[in-house]
């Protein structure tokens, strides 16, 4: 059954005022289509509608009627400003009642197409159908046209150009017809213009879609809003409005019949002037009529044809020439430019020639064609800078290069003269400027803010800018030696008498230097023509234009401030440049003189090789060599205390570190891990105490992981030196132990906590070991260190720099306070030139400042000193949750243990016994292995620590490493951290399924290191790629580790190889290699029965006596 609903009913859903209104809107057919929505419920009804507003917009209305018990409940939404519920909502509704009422009944959307969900170009279609119909139902018309408009044009016109307009001028009439009961067209009825515009604005019922548009086009042809009255046909609007009109078929000339044609083919019709009347024509033909919009329109009144007119100029302009007064040649020449330009941009505007404009009688145009004379001008600016401009003069006539035409007109007294261009001499001319002053760049693409090219003179800056720069100087004197050839051509020179350069040639360079304790200054000059000048100038315009004498050409030209050029060779420069381009960069000149810090010296070394003359003292000199080269040094013999034989790089150190010592400098000892800084540290520690220079004690400042390690070997190497440690929280009552101290141990973390104490205290020597540590100048830490007292200080670090050259400069900032400058003065003259610019100079010259205090050898440099295999113990300490949980583990054990033995004796309390040294193994590798609360609270591992600083130290140096452990599930630990640090590993365990594929990841250097299970992998690999080793905990058996080691260390390897095992101290790690040292069969020993999971070693038979098993549990 069909929704229904009357009338009453609509009203009742709406406010009084809103119906009445509604009402109004329907009865004025703004209403202008209804459209049923498919709905599922023969209660609900959905309308959307289109509705024209007061002011022609079009507002869109979605309306839902549901039929309840208590009546109709409305929900509506419009696009008006109302929102909903408004009059244009009820509009429909009342427009949707009557439609209801008619056979026809509403008009209903395209129904969906069945498909399946698959058929997705049905699926498209049916989107696509649904928009097109939608379309279509609101472009219907809401009923058939049911008037008729005729145009009749120019009615009151009386001559044929319908002169004169003025606000009374009207050239269109409007008729109307509507069609009759009887389906005929009623008489002509006239319209005024006011009421056709404002029924097409407002959109009244009787108008068409095509009405509406031509009378919003026509209302651009009034004088006004406010005056619509008149209608006149100008300016481009009024063409198109013209044209329109005629399209209709509707259009008449006057009361002519039939209708007007438009063709778009133009006419042409040029401007004629009458010599006798003395004033512009029309060329006005039989049965024609023109009309003056843009462009000009002819109508033939015989034909009925209407088409644009091709003329000279525009159609207002042809306009005012019909009403021009008569005038004599004199007042003609001074209209025709006029003309002329008018016509110029019609070509450009309509991209082609129009008419040509009438020739008048002693106005006509004369062509000249003089020589040309090129005219170079010389412009000079502030700062050395030049520029040149060529110009065009053909006598008497000055004309600039661009635009490139072939000809160019000017009026001299009305007349026009064509001055027909020499474009081949032109073209010429800049060729043979190009010879002298290449790679330059005329400006011949300027464009004015119209888009128009600019006319300007060609352009050029001289080439690098500046008289001052080598190439600029070149290009110029080359240029100045052809100026007579050019003034011989016929070029005509300008503004090169105020800028002649006078070209000297340097006869000789010398150098005087003064020197002091702290500094030294250098003087230098040269000689030109007999007289000494300072060179000082001249070197720091050098510096200027080069980076390194490399980039300098053979010959060099430098100006000077008095327009003198001072000329010589690249062979008498370089050495002097390549000494002192850094220090003018970090140290001033001091009038012509430059004063040098003594940790430069060295920079001036070059000078011993440079063809100069040097004066006064040689001493700067002398130093400069040392610090270079380092021959001559004096030779620091090994201490006699010493428990070790020195290679011979270690005793080149020894004397590096001695020569710092004695000059007063410091450095960074960087040697590749492996090579001895600590040994060479402590021997210089202990030369200084035997020679009476140690007359305070050394502070040592390293890693918490590594306090153990320098303990040990200080105790292994020179026992004679008085340590003492400060480590722990009982480490303050030791700090008045200090001054009867050698050598001061301490800790990074605990820098910046004990800062007060240690700045009271005075140190011979501060010596920082892992020295990257401090790489950040910002931090607490650094800022401590910075505020300590000491004479001298050293840094050991095997990576000086890591991430960026910034690191480096905090090193040397530490040290030297001001020798690479202040930091922002190092990254504008080092870090950005080298790391973001990739200056290979600048890299050189930093590279040659920092070499004297910066000592490094890498294992490739020394191998022939150094043994096949090197193993290196590393010894750490637990901190002190570790060592707490070790000692209670350690006493419950011993306790088990003495009981289990005292009851079954020694043979059947093996199991108790290897348990116990078990879980003390584990504790030292990590507190996670152990299965138990207490470690479960431990989070830090000395001895993983230890490792990753290791891992990532060997990494920097381009080692590949295999690290062993007997425990897997320690190796999991190790491969979580590594993998956390953004390491790649490869795992090889007995739980590996892809052995080979694990091993291949390894040997093809997808990855760098390898952590590999005792058991699984230490027989049977070759793994010749690695050239380190790591042993993570000691194995009873030195023969399974020398297995292990030998997977690196075999036939094949041609790569040096080093061992490290890591070692807790005081701990059941360091008795074992105690006991390895002892019992060399420590193999045939041991036999363990209880095996889990997380553990796999060697079966080997246990023999220990129950001394040598409770040793091990000892304190």
């Amino acid at each position: 059954m069909p929704f229904e609903f009357t009338t009453t009913e609509i009203e009742a859903l709406f406010e009084e005022k809103t119906f009445e209104r509604a009402v109004d809107i329907y009865r004025q057919g703004k209403v202008r289509s209804v459209t049923l929505e498919p709905t599922t419920s023969s209660t609900l009804l959905k309308l959307k509608g289109i509705t024209q507003g007061s002011y022609n917009e079009r507002y869109m209305q979605h309306i839902s009627l549901t039929r309840s018990p208590r009546g109709l409940i409305l929900n509506s939404s419009c696009t008006c400003p109302m929102g909903y519920d408004c009059k244009h909502a009820a509009a429909v509704l009342l427009k949707a009642h009557n439609q209801l009422q008619q056979p026809q009944g509403l008009a209903k959307s395209v129904p969906a197409i069945s498909q399946s969900p698959a058929n997705v170009e049905a699926r498209q279609f049916e989107q696509w159908l649904q928009t097109f119909a939608k379309q279509q139902l609101e472009n219907l018309p809401e009923k058939p046209q049911e008037h008729e408009f005729r145009y009749r044009l120019f009615s009151k016109a009386e001559n044929p150009h319908n002169l004169p307009l003025d606000s009374t001028s009207n050239d269109l009439d409007i008729w109307s017809q509507h069609l009759t009961a009887t389906g005929r067209l009623s008489n002509p009825k006239k319209v005024t213009n006011a009421k056709f515009l404002d029924g097409s604005k407002y959109g009244y019922s009787e108008y068409s879609d095509a009405s509406e548009a031509i009378g919003q086009l026509l209302s651009l042809c009034t004088f006004g809003p406010f005056n619509k009255s008149q209608i006149v046909f100008k300016e481009a609007c009024g063409f198109f409005a013209l044209k329109t009109l005629v399209e209709t078929g509707q259009c008449f000339f006057k009361n002519n019949e039939p209708p007007l044609q438009w063709r778009d083919e133009p006419i042409e019709k040029p401007l004629v002037f009458n010599e006798q009347a003395q004033r512009f024509e029309l060329p006005f033909g039989n049965h024609e009529f023109w009309v003056f919009c843009e462009p000009p329109v002819l109508i033939n009144t015989q034909t009925n044809q209407v088409q644009p007119i091709k003329s000279s100029l525009s159609g207002a302009s042809l306009y005012q020439l019909l009403q021009m007064p008569k005038a004599n040649t004199a007042l003609l020449s001074r209209l025709l430019p006029l003309l002329e330009e008018e016509q110029a941009r019609l070509t450009q505007q309509k991209r082609q020639k129009v008419a040509p404009l009438p020739k008048i009688k002693g106005l006509e145009d004369k062509e000249i064609a003089p020589d040309l004379h090129p005219i170079l001008r010389l412009i000079q600016h502030p700062n050395h800078v030049v520029s040149f401009e060529l110009d065009c003069y053909y006598p008497p006539y000055t004309c600039h290069f661009f635009p490139r035409t072939t000809s160019l007109t000017q009026r001299i007294d009305g007349q026009k003269i064509i001055l027909k261009r020499q474009v081949e001499a032109e073209d010429k001319a800049i060729l043979r400027l190009m010879d002298f002053l290449l790679p330059l760049n005329p400006e011949q693409d300027q464009i004015d803010p119209y888009g128009e090219p600019m006319i300007s003179p060609l352009f050029w800056d001289l080439p690098g800018e500046s008289l001052a720069t080598q190439m600029g100087l070149e290009a110029f004197l080359a240029l100045q030696d052809e100026l007579p050839n050019l003034a011989d051509e016929g070029w005509i020179l300008e503004g090169f008498a105020e800028q002649t350069l006078e070209v000297l040639n340097i006869e000789d360079i010398s150098v005087e230097s003064q020197n002091q304790s702290e500094w030294f200054e250098l003087g230098f000059d040269m000689v030109v023509n007999g007289q000494s000048i300072p060179l000082e100038p001249i070197i720091h315009r050098l510096i200027g234009q080069y980076q390194s004498s490399e980039e300098m050409p053979d010959r060099l030209q430098v100006l000077n401030e008095n327009q003198q050029v001072f000329e010589f060779s690249k062979t008498q420069i370089a050495p002097i440049f390549d000494t002192l381009i850094q220090l003018y960069k970090i140290h001033d000149a001091n009038g012509d003189k430059l004063r040098l810090s003594r940790f430069d010296a060295h920079l001036i070394a070059g000078l011993s090789d440079a063809p100069i003359r040097w004066l006064g003292s040689k001493d700067s000199l002398k130093l400069a060599e040392k610090l270079k080269t380092f021959q001559g040094i004096q030779t620091v013999q090994p201490p006699q205390g010493l428990q070790a034989q020195l290679r011979e790089y270690q005793q080149f150190g020894l004397n590096w570190l001695g020569f710092m010592h004695e000059f007063g400098f410091n450095g960074i000892l960087a040697d590749d891990m492996g090579l001895g800084k600590t040994l060479q540290t402590l021997s210089f520690l202990l030369h200084l105490k035997e020679t009476q220079q140690l007359d305070k004690p050394a502070l040592l400042v390293v890693p918490t992981s590594l306090i153990g390690n320098w303990k040990a070997e200080a105790a292994r190497f020179v026992p004679d030196l008085k340590l003492l440690t400060l480590h722990g929280q009982d480490r303050f009552s030791d700090f008045e132990h200090i001054p009867n101290a050698d050598l001061v141990l301490t800790t990074y973390p605990l820098i910046p906590r004990d800062a007060e104490r240690f700045a009271e205290m005075p140190f011979s020597l501060i010596i920082l070991d892992e020295a990257q540590k401090i790489k950040n100048p910002t931090t607490k830490l650094y800022q401590s260190l910075q505020c300590l007292k000491a004479q001298h200080r050293l840094a050991l670090t095997g990576t000086p720099v890591e991430n960026h050259l910034g690191e480096l400069w905090a090193l040397f900032n530490f040290l030297m306070p001001g020798f690479l400058g202040n930091l922002k003065h190092f990254k504008a003259t080092y870090q950005k030139p080298i790391e973001l610019e990739g200056n290979r100079a600048v890299q050189t010259q930093l590279n040659q400042k920092v070499a004297p205090f910066l000592l490094r050898r890498t294992k490739h440099q020394v191998v022939n000193e150094l043994p096949d295999k090197t193993e290196i113990i590393r010894k750490v300490e637990f901190e002190k949750d570790q060592a707490q949980l070790y000692e209670t583990i350690r006493l419950t054990m011993t306790e088990k243990v003495r009981e289990a033995v005292a009851q079954n004796g020694l043979a059947k309390s093996q199991i108790t016994l290897l348990d116990a040294l078990l879980k003390l193994r584990q504790v030292c590798c990590d507190p996670g292995l152990v299965k138990l609360d207490a470690a479960s609270k431990v989070k830090h591992s000395a001895k993983l620590e230890l490792l990753m600083d290791l891992v990532t130290e060997l990494l920097e140096g381009d080692h590949r490493i295999l690290i062993f452990s007997q425990f897997t599930s320690m190796l999991r630990i190790i491969e979580d951290a590594l993998t956390h640090a953004k390491i790649a590993v490869t795992v090889l365990t007995g739980q590996t399924k892809k052995r080979d594929e694990a091993i291949e990841r390894f040997r093809s250097g997808e990855v760098d290191v390898f952590l590999i299970s005792l058991k699984a992998g230490g027989v049977g690999l070759n793994l010749t790629e690695a050239d380190s080793v790591i042993h993570y905990d000691p194995w009873w058996n030195p023969a399974a580790e020398n297995q292990a080691t030998d997977r690196a260390y075999r036939i094949g390897q041609d790569k040096e190889v080093f061992v490290y095992k890591l070692v807790v101290a005081n701990s059941i790690e360091e008795k074992i290699l105690n006991l390895q040292a002892k019992k060399q069969a420590l193999q045939d020993q041991l036999y363990q029965k209880s095996q889990d999971k997380n553990n796999a070693e060697p079966d080997h038979k246990l023999t220990l006596s129950g001394e040598d098993l409770m040793a091990l549990l000892q304190s």
